[in-house]
């Protein structure tokens, strides 16, 4: 089998450490139901999706689990990190990171085969900046800094962009509406960070004429749908839509228990999130009903400009996993429509796996359970 030199290196240095408490790595440890992942980003174009997670063995800090959505198993990385790690991109290439190496400095990072690589120089950015990263529809790297403004929903956003192996800045904005991911890839090219719009070689501009006016506790996040259309998540859960690039706002009265749009999506029965995705044509939400206190049902919803919305599949809100019930703790929709729906760890005889539910643009389902496995155990 075939490795790369970051998988020998990783591969070396557990063994090392675990020999040095005279442990073994039990891989019926790796996790269990009740084991959170937290993810870094998502490869648009690859589709895969990295975690990090805990270790129950203490020769490991830590984990880094690489989902691919084709594999049939996912692979577990040691994660030796020295520094903070910020960032992560949900854009077409590998994830985008970065690393704090002392003070303002900062060094972006790229997951290629198996572990962190350096992406360019270090850069200064100040230690009170938020990061984050993503690429653009070419798959250059850009880092995006953002500094408070005393204004509440308003930050200062400036973009930078890898050219030649350096970082080039690309201008500051004042920008709002920042949702999940904060920077993400612009139609056209470019890319979007709330309603900042940056294009190598150009002055940042607007992308939005406008927002809704929502009071302050209920403003939101907006969300590209290409072209001039555009729809906006307030913080309780309503949508409003936008046909002229946010000139005008109209709220959505549908929902997939009113298809008639009789009823306005609000309450604390009800929730409604965006799945981790590139978002863009058609918009995909994901509504929860908790007004049961036994069981969860979740709507997994997609609205095309022409056809309006639809319900792709209509599921319960968890997973048996193990002797238990695990809620769905990540949601993703691919560029192909699939939805994958991640509950969690459970444990089996041969090992650890993640519980996966795959919905497909039909809204045909099925459950897997993939391996975790450490890296250089998988079959490529």
């Amino acid at each position: 089998m075939r490795r790369s030199p970051q998988l020998a290196a990783a591969a070396a240095a557990l063994f090392w450490a675990l020999a040095a408490g005279a442990a073994e790595l039990d891989l019926r440890r790796l996790c269990d139901p009740y084991t959170p992942l937290t993810l870094i980003g998502l490869d648009t174009a690859g589709e895969v999706a990295l975690f990090t997670m805990p270790s129950s063995q203490q020769e490991v800090p830590g984990w880094i689990v690489e989902l691919r959505a084709a594999a049939p198993e996912a692979r577990a990385y040691p994660d030796w990190r020295k520094r903070q790690r910020l960032g992560g991109s949900i854009a077409p290439g590998p994830v985008v990171a970065a690393g704090r190496c002392g003070g303002d400095c900062l060094q972006p990072l790229s997951w290629e085969d198996g572990g962190w690589r350096e992406l360019g120089p270090p850069l200064e950015a100040p230690s009170t900046a938020t990061v984050y990263t993503t690429r653009d529809g070419d798959g250059i790297p850009w880092l995006v800094l953002h500094q408070p403004t005393g204004e509440a929903g308003v930050v200062v956003a400036e973009a930078l962009r890898l050219e030649g192996g350096a970082w080039r800045s690309h201008g500051r904005l004042p920008v709002a509406a920042v949702g999940s991911p904060a920077a993400r890839p612009a139609q056209g090219g470019g890319i979007l960070t709330g309603s900042g719009h940056f294009v190598a070689g150009r002055a940042p501009t607007p992308w939005v004429a406008g927002l809704p006016g929502l009071p302050g506790d209920q403003r939101g996040q907006l969300v590209p749908l290409g072209g001039s259309e555009v729809a906006y998540l307030a913080r309780d859960g309503r949508f409003y839509l936008s046909r002229d690039g946010g000139a005008a706002w109209q709220a959505n009265r549908w929902v997939p228990w009113d298809p008639r749009g009789g009823v306005a999506p609000a309450g604390p029965g009800w929730a409604a999130d965006l799945p981790v995705a590139a978002h863009g044509v058609p918009l995909a939400v994901a509504w929860f009903d908790n007004r049961s206190a036994e069981r969860t049902e979740i709507y997994l919803c997609e609205r095309e400009p022409a056809d309006g919305w639809r319900v792709v599949a209509r599921l319960a809100g968890s997973e048996a996993v193990g002797e238990g019930e695990v809620g769905y703790s990540h949601l993703l929709r691919l560029a192909n429509g699939r939805w994958l729906l991640l509950a969690g760890c459970e444990v089996r005889p041969r090992g650890a796996a993640l519980r996966l539910r795959t919905v497909g643009p039909g809204g045909d389902s099925r459950v897997d359970s993939l391996r975790l496995l450490p890296a250089w155990l998988t079959a490529g």
